[in-house]
C-alpha cells in the first residue's frame, strides 16, 4: 500500500492503496480471485513460453465469490491460467446450494462465468423440510443428481464481481443447462438397483436454476419426461420430494394407465421418489382387482401390500373361484403374466368363505393357481401347487389334515393327489406312487392308504388301501411291515400294527372304523376279528373283539381258538377267552372252553381251560379225560392236567389215573409214573401184583391196587398209548413202544381178548434168601379165566462146592444128543438185553448165530446157573409156580451149555419161607436135583462125583453167613428119595410126566 524511505523520511502512496480504499468503500468493483499454491516436491507453477499458459499445481481451492459462495475444487489441484485471468480446469464447482461435477470447464473472467462443456452431474442441496429449531436451517443433499449435458454457471453480474451490489442482481449465481440431462434411479438403495439406467430414467429438458445460494426446494421444477418401460411416458416436472429425492406425484386419468405394454391397468396416483416408481390406487388384471397405497412398479414386476384384493368368480371360459382379502402382499410379473398375492396376518378368503389360503394365489390368463395351506371347515389342505375352477380345488401333490377336538389335528396325510368339489361336498385324495402316510394324532395311530374320500358335511372320511408301505417308513417293530398299513404310535403298545384295506374315520367322535382285517399280529398270535372289523378310539384304545379267531403261534399255527372275546393291549400283549376245537386222530371234534387266555413274559400265548367229568371228553377213542387243560402256543399239543381212563369191557376196574402231559391228538402218549393214583388219591397199578394176604396173583391196568402191601411182580412206566393195529393199550418207555427191540418193561392190555401181558424184568415174588434169582421174561394173564403163564430166563446164584458145579457142567456139556437151544425162538435174546444191555446182547446173539458159542460171557451172566425158556404156570390153589416143558440151560458158571433138557421147577410161596425145587434130567439115569427151603440147600445127582464133592466138603465150608438182616445159608447132600418124592408130587398135580 505504501512505500517509505527512512533516509529521506518520505512516504509514497501506491495505486494499490487507492484501489483498496475505493473497493472498501464500495466506490469501485473488485474480485477476490487468489491462487494459493502449496506443494513441496515440485515447482508451484510452470510457464509455457509458446502460448504463455501458466500451469499451477498444489491449488486446492479457488474462491470466485464469497458473497455468492462460489468456489472451485480443481481435480488434481491443477489448473491452467490463461491471458486476462481466464483459466481452465476440471473438478467440482460449488455455487451456493449446487454442486457441479464436470470436466473441460473454462472460467471467463470478464464475463465472470464458467462455461462447462462436459457435465458429469449436478447435485442440489435444499433446506431441511421439517426443521423447527433456532438458527440457520440445515441443508439436506438431494439424493438424485442430473447427469450429462452442458451449461453455463454465472457467478455474478460481470461488473459485480465483488458482489457488493447483490440487491441489484438477486438471481446470481445461476446455472443454465444448455441441453438435455438425465436423472437415474439405479442406486442400490432404490429397490436394490432394480431400475437399469438404460431402460428407466427421467430425461430433463434444458433448464435454468437461479439464486443458487438461497433457492427453495419448492421452487425447483424441472420439466422433462419419465421413460420407464412400465407406464407410457409420463411428462411431469421433477420436484424435490419429501424424501429429498427428485420425483413427482401425478394422478392418472379416470380410465387409468396401462402398464407393461397393456397387460394390466393402474388407476389414481403415480409416485416417483427414492423408493422407486410407485402407485397409490387400483391395479386391475384379468378378473382381479387390487387396491393399495404403496405399490412399487419395477421394470420386471409390481410389488406391494394391498388394502383390499378380490377376484371375481367365473363359471365360464377360464373358470376361477371368488377370492377376497384385505391386506395381502402382491406381486405381478408381466413377462410371465402372473399376478401373485400372498397372505399376511389373515388368511385369504375364497370360494365364498368356504375355504381360505395361508400362502399365495397366482392368477394367469390360464386360470388361478395357489400354493400354501388352505383352511376349510374342520380341515386344511396344503400343497405347493393348487389349481382351481369356480367350484373345485385340485392338487397333484398335497397334504391333507382334519382338525381335532383334543389335538390340533385328528387326521393327517401327505403326498396325495387332491380334488375337493364344493358342489358334491366331498374331497377325494389319492396316493402318489406308494401308499400315503396318514396320521391320526387323537387316536395315536398312523396308517398307509391309497385313497381317501372326505364327506365334508358328514365329517366322515373313507380310506382305502391296495398297495405297500413306503420303503422309507421306520418304526420300532420286528414284524413284516409290508403286510401292515395301520400302526399304533402309543409308546406302551409297542408298534401294534395290522392290515386294513378299508377304513372310515368319524371326525366328530374321533373313531377309526377299520374293515377287511384278515388278522392282527399280537405277541406270537394272529388274531382275526369277526367280519374283519375293528374300532380304534382316542389314545389308541381298540374296542374289545367279539367272536374273534386266535391262531397261535402265527409261525407254526398249532392252535386255533374260535368265538374268542379278546382285548388287545399292545403288539406284545392281549387277553381274552375262547373256544378250542380238539380234533382226535379220527377227526372227531370236541369243544374246550378256555376262559383265560393271556401272554407270558416271553410273549408266548398261554391259555387255561377245564373239562368237567360229565363232559364225556376223550383224548382219543381210547382215552377219556377230565381236568384242566393248558395251551402253550409253541407246543403242538395241549397240556392236560387231570385224569384219564381207558375204554374196555374186560374184568378190570376202570379207574381214573392222574397225569400231566402235552398230548398230540394224532398219537396220544400219556406219561405213566412209578407212583400212580386216581382222582381220590388212591393208588392205581399197571402190571402184575401178588396179594400177600391170600397169596394170589392179579393184574391191574389203570385199576385199583388191592393193598399197598401187595408185591409188584412186573410193572412199567414211561407212557401209555393205544395200538390200533393190535387193539392193545401199551405202557412202557416211548422208545420201546416205537422199537420193540429195545430194553425196558412193557405192559399191554388187549381190548379184544382182555389178556394182560408183560415183558421185561420180572419179580416172581419169592424170597429165597441167599439164593439170588434174577428173572426176565414175559407173562400172560387171561383176565377172564384168571390164568397166569410166564416165559422166563433167569440167573441163579447160590453157594455150592466148586467141584460139584464143574462136574455138573461137564456132565451137561459132554452128554450126547442134547437138543441145542433154538436162540431165534428163545426168550434168551430178550432176557440178556435186560441183563447186560443192548450192545453186549447184540454181540452175544451175533456170535451164537455165527458159531453157536460166545467168545466171552459178560460178568452179568457168570452166575451159578443160567436158565432160559422156563415156562411157569401159576397154580392158585397150591400157591406155586410150576414149570412146564423143556428147560433151557445156557451156562453153568463159565461153562456154556446152550441146550434143552427135561425137567421141572417149582417155586412155592409159604408163610414160613419161600421154597425152590429144581429137577433137571438128561435121561432117567442122568439127572440133578436141587431143593432150597428155609436157609437150607439140598443137592443130589445121578453123578457120583457131584455128590462126593458135596459130601466131602467140611461142614463149616458148606455154610455161608448172611449179610446184615439176611438169613444164613447151608448146603448139604440130599437123597434120591427126596427127588422121587418131589417128582411124585409133581406128577400127582399134573406137572410131571415121567
Amino acid at each position: 500500500f505504501l512505500e517509505y524511505d527512512m533516509d529521506a523520511d518520505y512516504v509514497q502512496v501506491r495505486d494499490k492503496l487507492e484501489a483498496y480504499v475505493m473497493n472498501r468503500a464500495g466506490k469501485r468493483d473488485y474480485d477476490i480471485l487468489l491462487f494459493n499454491s502449496d506443494i513441496a516436491t515440485e515447482a508451484n507453477a510452470s510457464l509455457n513460453l509458446i502460448n504463455y499458459d501458466l500451469l499451477l499445481k498444489g491449488v486446492s481451492k479457488i474462491n470466485l465469490s464469497d458473497s455468492q459462495r462460489v468456489s472451485i475444487y480443481p481435480d488434481g489441484k491443477e489448473l491452467v491460467v490463461k491471458k486476462d485471468r481466464d483459466f481452465l480446469f476440471s473438478g467440482v464447482t460449488v455455487a451456493g446450494n449446487v454442486e457441479i461435477f464436470a470436466s473441460d470447464c473454462k472460467f471467463d473472467y470478464d464475463d465472470f462465468q464458467i462455461n462447462i462443456d462436459a457435465i458429469d452431474s449436478v447435485r442440489l442441496n435444499v433446506e431441511q423440510f421439517d426443521f423447527d429449531g433456532i438458527g440457520r436451517v440445515p441443508l439436506r443433499q438431494v439424493k438424485n443428481v442430473m447427469e450429462k449435458g452442458q451449461g453455463v454457471l454465472s457467478v455474478d453480474y460481470a461488473t459485480n464481481k465483488s458482489g457488493l451490489n447483490g440487491v441489484d442482481y438477486p438471481d446470481f449465481p445461476k446455472f443454465e443447462s444448455l441441453e438435455e440431462s438425465f436423472v437415474y434411479y439405479d442406486s442400490p438403495k432404490i429397490q436394490s438397483g432394480a431400475y437399469n439406467r438404460d431402460e428407466f430414467f427421467y430425461r430433463v429438458d434444458p433448464y435454468t436454476l437461479d439464486s443458487l445460494d438461497n433457492f427453495k426446494a419448492n421452487n425447483i421444477a424441472l420439466d422433462g419426461t419419465l421413460i420407464s418401460g412400465i407406464f407410457p411416458n409420463i411428462e411431469e416436472p421433477l420436484r424435490v420430494q419429501s424424501d429429498y429425492s427428485l420425483g413427482f406425484e401425478v394422478s392418472t386419468v379416470s380410465s387409468g394407465l396401462v402398464t407393461y405394454s397393456g397387460k394390466n391397468r393402474f388407476k389414481e396416483k403415480v409416485i416417483l421418489n427414492y423408493n422407486g416408481l410407485q402407485g397409490d390406487g387400483v391395479i386391475e388384471y384379468l378378473s382381479a382387482t387390487a387396491i393399495g397405497e404403496s405399490f412399487v412398479f419395477l421394470p420386471d414386476s409390481t410389488i406391494g401390500v394391498t388394502s383390499y384384493f378380490s377376484n371375481d368368480e367365473s363359471g365360464e371360459g377360464i373358470r376361477v373361484p371368488e377370492v377376497n382379502a384385505l391386506r395381502v402382499r402382491l406381486s405381478y410379473v408381466p413377462e410371465a403374466e402372473i399376478l401373485t398375492v400372498y397372505s399376511l396376518e389373515n388368511e385369504i378368503s375364497c370360494f365364498n368363505g368356504e375355504a381360505g389360503m395361508e400362502g399365495k394365489f397366482m392368477l394367469t390368463p390360464n386360470g388361478l393357481e395357489g400354493s400354501g395351506v388352505m383352511p376349510l371347515e374342520d380341515a386344511e389342505v396344503e400343497s405347493n401347487l393348487f389349481t382351481y375352477t369356480d367350484t373345485d380345488i385340485y392338487a397333484d401333490t398335497a397334504d391333507f389334515r382334519l382338525t381335532g377336538l383334543e389335538t390340533d389335528f385328528a387326521f393327517k396325510t401327505k403326498d396325495v393327489k387332491a380334488h375337493l368339489d364344493f358342489v358334491s361336498r366331498k374331497g377325494e385324495f389319492k396316493a402318489n406312487g406308494e401308499a400315503s402316510f396318514v396320521e391320526f394324532p387323537t387316536n395315536q395311530y398312523v396308517c398307509f392308504m391309497d385313497k381317501f374320500i372326505w364327506f365334508m358335511d358328514q365329517n366322515d372320511l373313507a380310506l382305502e388301501y391296495d398297495g405297500q408301505v413306503s420303503n422309507d417308513f421306520v418304526i420300532d417293530t420286528d414284524l413284516d411291515l409290508k403286510k401292515s398299513n395301520f400302526f399304533s404310535t402309543r409308546e406302551d403298545q409297542d408298534s401294534l400294527n395290522f392290515m386294513s384295506p378299508k377304513a372310515t374315520y368319524n371326525l366328530d367322535k374321533s373313531l377309526i372304523f377299520c374293515d377287511e382285517i384278515e388278522f392282527i399280529k399280537v405277541a406270537d398270535a394272529r388274531i382275526s376279528p369277526d367280519s374283519g372289523k375293528v374300532i380304534i378310539r382316542k389314545k389308541a384304545k381298540m374296542d374289545p373283539l367279539k367272536n374273534a379267531t386266535i391262531t397261535a403261534n402265527f409261525v407254526t399255527e398249532y392252535h386255533v381258538l374260535d368265538h374268542a372275546d379278546v382285548r388287545i393291549n399292545s403288539s406284545k400283549d392281549y387277553e381274552g377267552s375262547g373256544d378250542y376245537t380238539y380234533k382226535d386222530e379220527n377227526g372227531s371234534e370236541q369243544l374246550i372252553r378256555f376262559p383265560e387266555i393271556w401272554v407270558d413274559s416271553t410273549f408266548q400265548t398261554l391259555a387255561i381251560g377245564q373239562v368237567s367229568p360229565d363232559a364225556d371228553f376223550s383224548l382219543s377213542p381210547a382215552f377219556q379225560f377230565s381236568g384242566d387243560v393248558d395251551l402253550y402256543a409253541n407246543k403242538k399239543g395241549l397240556y392236560f392236567r387231570g385224569r384219564t381212563r381207558v375204554f374196555h369191557d374186560c374184568d378190570l376196574d376202570k379207574n381214573w389215573m392222574n397225569f400231566e402231559a402235552e398230548i398230540d391228538p394224532d398219537e396220544v402218549y400219556i406219561p405213566v409214573d412209578t407212583a400212580l393214583s386216581d382222582e381220590a388219591g388212591f393208588p392205581v397199578g399197571i402190571g402184575l401184583l401178588m396179594d400177600e394176604e391170600i397169596l394170589d396173583l392179579y393184574s391191574t391196568f389203570l385199576s385199583a391196587i388191592r393193598s399197598d402191601r401187595d408185591d409188584i411182580l412186573m410193572t412199567s412206566n414211561g407212557v401209555l398209548t393205544y395200538d390200533k393195529k393190535t387193539k392193545e393199550y401199551l405202557v412202557g418207555p416211548r422208545d420201546k413202544l416205537r422199537e420193540r427191540n429195545l430194553t425196558g418193561n412193557l405192559i399191554a392190555l388187549s381190548t379184544q381178548s382182555c389178556q394182560v401181558r408183560g415183558e421185561g424184568k420180572l419179580n416172581l415174588g419169592v424170597n429165597l434168601g441167599q439164593v439170588k434169582m434174577n428173572t426176565v421174561g414175559r407173562y400172560f394173564n387171561n383176565t377172564a379165566e384168571e390164568k397166569f403163564n410166564f416165559t422166563t430166563m433167569f440167573t441163579l446164584d447160590f453157594a455150592l462146592n466148586d467141584q460139584s458145579l464143574k462136574s455138573m457142567a461137564q456132565d451137561f456139556k459132554t452128554y450126547p444128543n442134547l437138543k441145542p437151544l433154538a436162540i431165534q425162538n428163545s426168550i434168551y435174546p430178550v432176557g440178556i438185553k435186560e441183563l447186560v444191555g443192548l450192545e453186549k446182547a447184540d454181540k452175544i446173539i451175533s456170535e451164537l448165530t455165527l458159531s453157536g458159542t460166545v467168545k466171552k460171557l459178560p460178568d452179568e451172566l457168570l452166575s451159578t446157573i443160567v436158565l432160559t425158556d422156563v415156562i411157569f404156570r401159576w397154580d392158585t390153589e397150591e400157591a406155586i409156580y410150576v414149570s412146564e416143558g423143556p428147560i433151557g440151560i445156557t451156562n453153568i458158571g463159565k461153562e456154556e451149555i446152550f441146550a434143552e433138557v427135561k425137567g421141572v421147577i417149582r417155586l412155592k410161596k409159604t408163610r414160613g419161607g419161600d421154597e425152590m425145587t429144581m429137577y433137571l434130567q438128561m435121561d432117567e439115569d442122568t439127572w440133578y436135583y436141587l431143593d432150597y427151603s428155609r436157609t437150607l440147600m439140598q443137592a443130589y445127582s445121578s453123578n457120583a462125583e457131584f455128590n462126593e464133592a458135596i459130601m466131602n466138603t467140611k461142614e463149616e465150608d458148606r455154610k455161608v453167613k448172611g449179610e446184615k438182616g439176611e438169613d444164613p445159608y447151608t448146603y448139604i447132600l440130599s437123597s434120591k428119595r427126596k427127588k422121587d418124592i418131589f417128582l411124585e408130587d409133581m406128577e400127582d398135580i399134573g406137572y410131571w410126566n415121567p
